[in-house]
């Protein structure tokens, strides 16, 4: 739980959902848009943007590595890394946690129905400790402060929304994406991925200091 309320405006709440947003798009199965997104330079291009509206200084940068990808093989190294069983890396917290599947998807459930997620009539069709679903969670969230910020009139609410989003980063993706990082870069021809697994990295990281108030702990990720 925070020790108190990050400071934030509608501004910095929504650079930070659509940063969780990208970061979700990357890690799912890669769509013609997505690719559209990256091979066209916008993907960059939104990175930039999001990053310099954030209320803490990290750099995202993969344009090098934009410019040297190749659509076809795009597919085939997602396929290899993530859908190839025991041999590739796995994308479910599960893999990396401690607690047993049954006390894992409880929990999540519990952050999601919290949230009003009802499972009851189909909106969940993926498995809830996937790394793409957490994290479209805390771009919920963080939408969900946005929208609030937007009103001016629900400071209680917004604290309680933070309150959430540092409780999920630190016992979710926050928990585990250092492994996961890790896994994946021992991976040969992790590519671009283990890059975007980096940057994912270094914003969760951010993310945990500045919901936990620790805004003299910020610092300039490179």
């Amino acid at each position: 739980m925070p020790e108190q309320n990050a400071v934030s405006t509608t501004q910095t709440a929504v650079a930070r959902s659509g940063l969780y947003q990208l970061f979700a798009a990357v890690f799912s199965n890669p769509t013609d848009e997505l690719l559209e997104l990256m091979l066209s330079g916008e993907f960059q291009e939104r990175l930039d943007y999001l990053s310099s509206e954030l209320p803490y200084s990290i750099t995202l940068d993969v344009k090098q590595q934009l410019e040297e990808l190749d659509r076809h093989k795009l597919f085939i190294v997602y396929t290899t890394l993530f859908e190839s069983g025991s041999q590739g890396v796995s994308l479910r917290e599960l893999t990396y946690s401690t607690l047993t599947e049954k006390a894992l998807l409880e929990e999540l459930f519990r952050f999601y129905q919290h949230f009003g997620l009802e499972f009851a009539q189909g909106e969940l069709r993926e498995l809830p400790d996937l790394l793409p679903i957490e994290l479209e969670f805390l771009h919920y969230l963080t939408f969900l402060e946005a929208e609030a910020l937007k009103t001016n009139s629900q400071h209680a609410n917004i604290g309680a929304l933070q309150t959430a989003q540092s409780d999920f980063v630190n016992l979710h993706p926050g928990k585990w994406i250092g492994s996961f990082l890790e896994r994946l870069q021992s991976q040969p021809d992790s590519g671009i991925y283990a890059l975007l697994a980096d940057l994912l990295f270094k914003f969760i990281k951010q993310e945990k200091l500045f919901l936990a108030g620790q805004t003299d702990n910020l610092i300039a990720t490179d």
